[in-house]
């Protein structure tokens, strides 16, 4: 879908069931420069922070996120565009 239509933002978990989350944000971003990427993982933190950063992710969270800390980031991504 998000191929089809620029979406205001993304929540995108890396461990994704048939492939890894940063190949998603790879193709996402060739179509989208401007897209904003938010990354959560149940990875170790410092290894999210590595992931995000190759990406260009607007932000990251480590399970377990405080749910309100993530409607904010996707707020405020939102309201850049």
């Amino acid at each position: 879908m998000a191929m089809e239509r620029l979406p205001g933002a993304v929540v995108l978990d890396l461990n994704l069931p048939a492939l890894y989350g940063t190949s998603v944000a790879v193709a996402l971003r060739t179509q989208y420069r401007e897209l904003a990427f938010i990354l959560v993982s149940g990875v170790p933190e410092e290894v999210l922070a590595a992931e995000a950063e190759q990406i260009g992710a607007f932000a990251y969270f480590s399970k377990p996120f405080d749910c309100e800390a993530l409607v904010r980031s996707v707020c405020a991504a939102l309201g850049r565009r």
